[in-house]
């Protein structure tokens, strides 16, 4: 990891002034605005968005109001948000594009190409949504889903479209890198499959019930708090007693996560069997830390009230994250017999 880090170190510093400059900025606009210090500039830029898409409602004959950020139809209130904007998109692609550019000019180009991009599909969002929720509220979560997969797969695509045919002057840009071409587009591979599963496939999946899911982590949270003396009952997303009661939606199965779990076991092995049998090790790992989650929240409750409940909760995410990584751990050192693994992270001959 140390060598890895020096290689990554020096290879910034073997930048051009105009690279180091261009990606340092990047990245302190990137924490700024995700650290709440661009409220001003998003609320701005959301009231420019909803004053565009309210036009477009008009022009439809749709009835509609607005002040500030926020879009009023006959049934629904939109409200352009930091997580609706997903400047992160903006910022990343920009970001990927320069790092592997080797050309301020092209950059430049391609900043400005973004920027009105960026711009134009959140206004067609909005106008989608507002559309969509006007025929049926009912369809509006589902819609939001879609067309937030929908963005995200615009962006994948075209940085693979740009990747691919810019692939020549990208080659000669790699060939200056310490880092093994092999090495790069494997890493670059898993950074696309793995962005792939949380932006694109986990908000589609996230549209299916999974109340089978659900039910069989409520039962066990259920058995395990009645064998410790705390009888309760559970119902759909719900499990309540005496002390207390939780509610686990959807959102809370963690999806996202094991979809990123199984798709980096699944790039960084070769045998089926090996891969398939840790993933189905992990996914059940990872659904009965969720079931000892909700445990824990019942006996917070029973014991503190709803005191620590939140802090618990939160927490309790970066638990589940560690393990994953620990698991990922143990897959790259014991199990993955991917080439690339065995030839530069366990320093094996790879027979040819």
């Amino acid at each position: 990891m140390n060598s890895f880090l020096r290689r990554l170190y020096s290879l910034y510093l073997s930048f051009p002034p105009w690279k180091k400059i261009f990606l340092s900025l990047l990245a302190v606009v990137f924490f700024l605005f995700y650290g709440g210090g661009a409220k001003g500039f998003i609320f701005s830029y959301g009231k420019v968005v909803v004053s565009i898409a309210r036009q477009v409602f008009l022009r439809m004959h749709i009835p509609v109001a607005s002040y500030d950020n926020v879009l009023v139809l006959p049934q629904a209130v939109l409200m352009i948000q930091q997580r609706y904007l997903a400047l992160y998109w903006f910022l990343g692609s920009l970001f990927f594009i320069a790092f592997f550019s080797g050309s301020l000019r092209a950059v430049s180009r391609y900043a400005g190409f973004l920027a009105v991009l960026h711009f134009f599909l959140n206004i067609l969002r909005m106008v989608i949504l507002g559309f969509v929720s006007g025929k049926d509220i009912s369809t509006l979560q589902p819609a939001t889903s879609v067309v937030f997969s929908g963005v995200s797969m615009f962006y994948l695509v075209f940085l693979w479209t740009w990747f691919r045919g810019e692939k020549d002057s990208i080659q000669g840009v790699m060939g200056t890198f310490p880092f093994p071409a092999d090495l790069m587009k494997f890493i670059l591979k898993i950074l696309f499959w793995l962005v792939m599963a949380v932006k694109v496939i986990a908000p589609l999946l996230l549209l299916l019930d999974f109340r089978w899911l659900v039910e069989g982590i409520l039962y066990l949270s259920k058995n395990i708090l009645g064998w410790l003396g705390y009888p309760v009952e559970t119902g759909c997303y719900y499990l309540k007693g005496n002390k207390g009661g939780i509610r686990f939606a959807r959102a809370c199965i963690g999806i996202s996560l094991m979809l990123v779990f199984s798709v980096f076991v699944w790039l960084t092995g070769k045998s089926l069997k090996k891969r398939v049998s840790f993933i189905f090790t992990g996914l059940l790992v990872i659904n009965l830390i969720n079931a000892l989650r909700i445990v824990l929240l019942y006996l917070s409750q029973a014991w503190h009230g709803m005191k620590y409940a939140g802090i618990l909760h939160d927490t309790y995410d970066g638990v589940i994250y560690g393990l994953v990584f620990l698991m990922w751990v143990l897959w790259v050192e014991r199990f993955s017999d991917h080439e690339i693994v065995l030839r530069y992270i366990k320093k094996k001959a790879v027979p040819s």
